[in-house]
């Protein structure tokens, strides 16, 4: 029974008008038509030659087995058929390889086929090893029952269900080596047993970034399509709009309260296509969607969510049951897909058919469905419990009739194009430049014309879809080099025409698509209008003459712009011609009740009241702009006076009498309007000459303060200029507008002179001034010509000397000046300058070739005939130089040396060696550059401080950049960026860390000592009160403000007070100080004086020398005496130290 199919085409254009467009929309139909003929008279011959197979059945035969069974596959084993299937016993105890498996022959006799069961070949049924296998297999498990049977990688397959659960299998495996017997592997073959994934691409899920809030939240997807689940309904969208809720598709949720988060989307892109898998919040089933982006349409497939794979060279999607192809077309099969998985994808050796095989596990279910690349589209699938494939192409698919037992089981055998790889090698190929090509590229080929051909023939214009057939024409022009070949018959040629007028037609279609918009907006607008003035010129509504003046007005108003509505192109003219009948219907309404209005007493009363009513309001008004809106009110009334007697004339009214009493009340009317217009006129002139004078004044001032602002802004004579003609405008338009009034004239003309004068003066120093700049640049242009001159002379090489009028600093500055001469507008002078430039260039290079000429080798032999003479060009200055060990005083370019003797001068031999001040034999460049950041940071000095360096020391980056920065500017010091800067750094870092470690040890010993010594002994107490608190008081503030200065004081302090102190009382002791230890003494005791209590560190030396001397006094019982001794020399300081 042949499916019944639901087919959906790509919606037809919509008509288009318009010249250009429906020209070259003609030219591609036409386009179309020949690329169709061409492609079809190719594909022909390219069948001539390689030969095409269409599937068709070729027979249907019948299976019989001995017992009443279920079959559950069937595959091709070395050219038989091996029926696999499931038979039911009651009392049987015992299952046999015959109750699972038969094998039967597959030959075509003179009436069909041979399918009679057979034992030739069945050997690998009968090996021991799978019938002990095959017997423990149905003795354990009492259920079990085959699945199916399958060829793959190789390997014959054949899986029995053991259990309920899917992954309840045990799978029987043989080595199906093509040309060799089948051999028994074991029944371990789960891991063969596999399926190619069911969809080839991943499902991808919007993050939060892809939300779009506002009144109609939507979730962007690609920015393609918009897609939400809440307001009730599943809306797809085109528009990144969340204004409104409307869309290109929309169906229904069961929940109509769930926010853009309940919904669970998912989404893929396939070539063109979107894929959309969407589950509303609180269902269970999820619904998927395609939404083509070049069509925009929407189709919902649920088969998809089970299976789905795309079309071979981005064709479109295939899956369980239908296909969707780029271009929109689309069919869906009756037959359910419940249920069906993806199996494989077969493709054929022409290139032109692909077998895509779907399969349903528990009922052994097959569907196959044949896709051929050239008609883009799939025949009708073939239903099966099982097939198999031949090499020579022929299907054996077996269909059960029924899920009862029988012994009778039908076949179909259909002729394919899918032989094997080696069965179409083996066909000879005989076919000129076309069969050199080969039938695959040929049918790719072939598929993209046929494709080119139908996205005409089915076109939806969009500008999208005009790009596409450009780039499909572009690909396949770039893509197939055989296309051009005269054997294909001029196919090249009508898919670069095609391509051309597609590209043609894309301006036009714009063009047209914005015409159309305009069209459409001004028709909407008019409609709007329309409705407004239709719903107000009512004559049951109209309670006064005005309103029928007022209604009638807009009436034809609203004819006048529907009339020029006409001329717009491409606008919807039947309906602007029944807008305006309706118009010229409700005008005429309008006319008759006005009428019939007239015919009543007073009609005309409140036109005279109102009439009345401004000129009593005249006197009172004192601006003239006040009267704008009375006058325009009674240009109204007049207007529409006018426009009664225009509708009353053309009306026909049956009593004359009665037009003559409508006629003579409005004349009446008017000759009270045109008495009040006569009043209004002449208070206008009399307001108007009153305000002028205040405004005139006023207008006059600002004038002048223009004056004097053009006057500051003008920084060149055409600024000048410029100006000038502003104000002359300006005073034109003032009189202008005071031209009535003939004692403002003059005025206006002695500004005008004043103005010309200002200006001229203006314009005449800005002359001078430039003039003077112009002077200043051309003599600085002048003395670097100078010497760029000598520089030149100097090259040796002319592409050395070409390289430096192209990109010497000097050069670039003389083409600068002359840019600015010429700014200046001095074209004279700096043309002067590039001349001189050039002239420089050319005479430098004739004076390099000259010496080329005369000299030899470096330029410093100059050759006469044979003789040679040395020349010196080096500039005679007067420098130092070392001469052996000795510094020398020496005349470039002569032999003249005399060694300094200057005593002075000698006592700084020491340094003569040294390259740098940053490096000494003894301190290496690194050291030196950590050692003077510390101090600077001890100081607080160029930036740096010691919580600074601390902090940089266990931060991530370590302290290279800060030494870096450091080092930056200390040209001087010749570091080596990357050598001198890392090593400084790691000294840093150790010396940081010894810092931290050593606490108050850092200072030397004698230092600490002497302060030691000092603060032990001084007795004035109110120095040591207020030293202490000062030490305190400085070392906070350098925590919040650090000021060195102030320290530095505070130690100098100190300083002055120890240094005598000590000299005084340990005299020994003070003779072996130095300035540099007092000073450091004073900073130690500084620091230790901070503290809430001074304690004095001690070295770990120290300490041990400590205990050495009172170990050794007490080991020889001097311990005693020499405390006694101590103790007697209590008050001589100098004694016990010297003790000690």
């Amino acid at each position: 029974m042949a499916d019944t199919v639901e087919t959906t085409e790509a919606a037809p254009e919509e008509k288009l008008q318009g010249g250009n467009y429906e020209v070259i929309r003609a030219r591609l139909e036409d386009d179309a038509r020949t690329l169709g003929t061409l492609a079809t008279t190719l594909n022909d011959r390219r069948k001539e030659i390689f030969g095409g197979q269409e599937l068709v059945v070729v027979g249907n035969e019948r299976i019989r087995t001995e017992h009443n069974c279920v079959p559950r596959n069937i595959v091709n084993v070395q050219g038989r058929l091996l029926l696999g299937y499931n038979v039911r016993f009651a009392l049987k105890k015992q299952v046999v390889v015959g109750d699972v498996f038969s094998l039967h022959q597959f030959a075509q006799v003179e009436e069909g086929f041979d399918l009679a069961a057979t034992t030739e070949g069945s050997e690998f049924l009968a090996e021991s090893k799978f019938l002990v296998d095959f017997e423990e297999l149905y003795r354990y498990y009492k259920d079990a029952r085959l699945q199916t049977l399958r060829i793959h990688q190789g390997k014959l397959l054949a899986v029995f269900r053991i259990g309920e659960r899917p992954e309840d299998i045990r799978v029987f495996r043989w080595d199906a080596t093509p040309g060799e017997p089948l051999r028994y592997i074991d029944n371990r073959g789960e891991r063969d047993h596999t399926f190619p994934p069911s969809h080839d691409f991943d499902w991808v899920k919007p993050s939060r970034d892809d939300h779009v809030l506002g009144a109609h939240s939507h979730i962007n997807i690609l920015d393609k399509v918009f897609v939400e689940t809440v307001g009730g309904d599943l809306t797809i969208k085109i528009e990144n709009n969340t204004g409104d809720g409307e869309g290109i598709y929309r169906e229904p949720v069961d929940d109509a309260h769930q926010s853009l988060d309940d919904a669970e989307i998912h989404y893929a892109e396939v070539g063109t296509l979107i894929l959309l898998a969407m589950r509303p919040f609180g269902e269970e089933a999820t619904r998927y969607l395609v939404f083509n982006t070049r069509t925009h349409d929407v189709k919902r497939i649920d088969a998809i969510g089970q299976a789905c794979v795309s079309l071979p060279e981005d064709h479109g999607i295939i899956f369980p049951g239908g296909y969707y192809l780029r271009n929109g077309s689309s069919k869906i099969f009756d037959a359910s897909p419940e249920g069906l998985i993806f199996k494989k994808m077969i493709k054929s050796p022409n290139g032109e058919d692909v077998l895509f095989v779907f399969h349903r596990e528990d009922t052994g279910h097959y569907v196959i469905l044949p896709y051929n690349l050239i008609r883009q589209e799939v025949a009708s699938p073939i239903h099966g419990h099982g097939y198999t494939m031949y090499d020579n192409g022929q299907i054996v698919v077996f269909r059960a009739e029924s899920d009862e037992p029988t012994k009778v089981h039908p076949v179909q055998i259909w002729d394919t194009p899918f032989t094997s790889v080696e069965f179409a090698a083996s066909n000879p190929v005989e076919g000129g430049y076309l069969g050199k090509v080969g039938n695959a590229d040929l049918v790719r080929g072939i598929s993209d014309v046929f494709a080119i051909q139908r996205s005409i023939a089915n076109l939806q214009p969009s500008r999208q879809i005009f790009e596409d057939l450009v780039a499909a024409c572009t690909r396949t022009l770039d893509h197939y080099h055989w296309i051009g070949h005269a054997s294909v018959g001029g196919l090249k040629d009508a898919v670069d025409h095609t391509r051309r007028n597609a590209e043609l037609i894309i301006d036009e279609f714009e063009k047209l698509q914005a015409l159309k918009r305009k069209a459409e907006a001004a028709l909407t607008k008019a409609k709007q209008d329309q409705d407004r003035v239709l719903l107000d010129a009512r004559p049951d509504v109209c309670t006064s003459v005005q309103d029928f003046m007022a209604g009638m007005g807009a009436l034809r108003e609203q004819r006048g712009r529907l009339i020029t509505l006409q001329d717009v192109r491409l606008i919807d003219r039947p309906a602007l011609d029944a807008m305006e009948a309706k118009v010229v219907e409700q005008f005429d309404a309008m006319s008759q009740g006005c009428v019939q209005f007239l015919l009543g007493d007073d009609a005309l009363a409140p036109i005279q009241t109102e009439i009345t009513a401004v000129e009593e309001r005249l006197d009172g008004i004192e601006r003239a702009l006040e009267l704008e809106p009375v006058t325009e009110q009674m240009d109204a009334t007049g207007s529409g006076l006018e426009m009664l007697i225009e509708v009353i004339g053309g009306l026909e009214v049956g009593d004359p009498n009665e037009r003559t009493c409508i006629l003579e009340n409005i004349s009446e009317v008017f000759s009270q309007l045109n008495r009040v217009r006569a009043v209004l006129e002449g208070r206008r002139k009399v307001l108007l000459q009153s305000e002028a004078k205040a405004e005139f004044a006023a207008q006059f001032k600002l004038l002048g303060q223009g004056v004097s602002s053009a006057l500051a802004m003008c920084d060149t004579p055409e600024k000048a200029e410029e100006q000038l003609s502003r104000l002359m405008v300006q005073l034109e338009e003032l009189e202008g507008r005071f031209g009535e009034f003939e004692e403002y004239l003059e005025d206006i003309t002695v500004k005008r002179e004043e103005i010309y004068e200002a200006f001229e003066s203006k314009r005449q120093q800005l002359l001078e001034a430039r003039q003077r700049r112009v002077e200043s640049l051309h003599s600085s242009g002048t003395r670097i010509l100078e010497a760029i001159g000598r520089r030149a002379k100097s090259f040796k090489e002319p592409e050395k000397l070409a390289s430096y009028f192209a990109s010497d600093s000097m050069v670039l500055k003389l083409r600068k000046l002359s840019e600015q001469l010429l700014e200046l507008g001095d074209s004279v002078k700096g043309e002067d300058l590039l001349s001189k430039l050039k002239s420089a260039r050319q005479n430098a290079l004739r004076g390099l070739r000259d010496r080329s000429d005369l000299f030899v080798g470096s330029g410093n032999v100059l050759k006469f005939g044979r003789h040679q003479f040395s020349v010196n060009t080096q500039a005679i200055e007067l420098t130092i130089v070392p001469r052996g060990d000795d510094m020398a005083v020496h005349l470039n370019g002569t032999e003249f040396y005399e060694v300094i003797t200057d005593p002075e001068f000698v006592a700084t031999k020491t340094y003569w060696k040294q390259a740098v001040i940053s490096e000494t034999p003894e301190v290496y460049r690194g050291e030196y550059l950590a050692a003077i950041m510390l101090f600077a940071a001890e100081r607080n000095e160029a930036g740096l401080s010691i919580a600074q360096l601390e902090k940089d020391h266990i931060s991530e980056e370590g302290l290279l950049a800060r030494v870096r920065a450091f080092a930056a500017n200390r040209y001087e010091e010749g570091y080596e960026r990357g050598v001198h800067d890392a090593d400084a750094a790691h000294i840093l870092e150790k010396v940081i860390d010894l810092r931290q470690t050593a606490g108050l040890l850092r200072f030397p010993p004698v230092p600490r000592a002497a302060a030691s010594l000092f603060w032990a002994f001084y007795d004035h107490e109110a120095d040591r009160t207020a030293w202490q608190r000062q030490a305190q008081s400085l070392s906070r503030m350098q925590k919040l403000l650090p000021n060195p200065a102030a320290v530095e004081r505070f130690g100098t302090m100190l300083v002055a007070a120890m240094r005598p102190w000590l000299e005084a009382h340990a005299p020994s002791f003070a003779a072996d100080i130095t300035d540099e230890d007092l000073m450091v003494a004073a900073e130690y005791l500084s620091e230790e004086l901070a503290a809430d209590r001074a304690r004095f560190v001690l070295g770990a030396q120290a300490n041990a020398l400590l205990d050495g001397l009172r170990a050794l006094l007490d080991s020889h019982s001097a311990r005693q005496a020499f405390d006694d001794d101590m103790r007697t020399l209590e008050g001589r300081l100098d004694a016990r130290l010297d003790l000690a």
